[in-house]
C-alpha cells in the first residue's frame, strides 16, 4: 500500500522538537589597556577585548547546580544557546584559571553592559537576572565583563616615576621593574 509513509526513525524514537528560542550574549575582558581608567567597571569600552573560549552555562532558575547546557564563547567573545525549551533560566559564568591566567567575576552591579549580579554562596559563579522563555523568544545582550587580578593586568606605559623635588617626571615605563630600577640610586 502506497499510502503508508516511510520513516527513518528507529522504533520508539520520536521526532526532536525544535524551539525557536535562543539566549545570547558576550563576555569581554573588562580591562582598559594603555589608560589609567578604572578597570572592572561593568561598562563595555570599544578598546576592551572579547573573551574567547570561555565556558558559559545555562541553568533552570530553580536548579543552579546542574547546567542544562554548557558552551564556550567564540573568537568574538559571543555565545548562543539555541533551541531552548520554554521555561525560566539564568546564564551562569564562573571564575577560573585558563592558560595560567586567572579570570575573576564581574563586579557586582547591573549596568546596560553587565547583566550578572547574583553570586553563589562561595562567590565562584555569578548568574544573570532570570530569563523567561515563552515560544519563539530570542533574548540577547546577556553580557558580562570579566576581570583579572590587578597584579596580572596588562599595563603598558602606565608606570610613571617622578622626582621628589618639583614633582619632575623622570619617565614612563612599560614594566614595573623598569620603573623601580629608575628609582634606584646610581653607583
Amino acid at each position: 500500500d502506497d499510502s503508508e509513509a516511510e520513516s527513518n526513525e528507529a522504533p520508539g524514537e520520536s521526532e526532536k522538537i525544535v524551539y525557536g528560542n535562543s539566549i545570547s550574549g558576550s563576555l569581554w575582558l573588562d580591562i582598559l589597556e594603555d589608560t589609567e581608567a578604572f578597570n572592572g567597571d561593568g561598562i563595555r569600552q570599544p578598546e576592551e577585548q572579547p573573551l574567547a573560549d570561555y565556558e558559559v552555562n545555562l541553568y533552570q532558575t530553580d536548579d543552579r547546580v546542574s547546567p542544562v547546557r554548557t558552551i564556550t564563547t567564540n573568537e568574538e567573545g559571543t555565545y548562543l544557546f539555541e533551541n531552548v525549551e520554554p521555561g525560566e533560566y539564568v546564564v551562569g559564568i564562573s571564575s577560573c584559571t585558563k592558560g595560567g591566567t586567572e579570570y575573576l567575576l564581574p563586579i557586582a552591579g547591573i549596568t546596560d553592559h553587565n547583566l550578572f549580579a547574583d553570586f553563589n554562596e562561595d562567590s565562584t559563579t555569578v548568574y544573570s537576572t532570570p530569563i523567561v522563555m515563552d515560544e519563539d523568544t530570542q533574548v540577547s545582550n546577556i553580557d558580562a565583563g570579566m576581570r583579572m587580578p590587578p597584579e596580572v593586568m596588562p599595563r603598558a606605559g602606565l608606570y610613571k616615576v617622578y622626582r621628589d623635588t618639583n614633582n619632575q617626571l623622570v619617565g614612563t615605563f612599560n614594566t614595573l621593574s623598569d620603573a623601580v630600577n629608575a628609582c634606584l640610586p646610581f653607583g
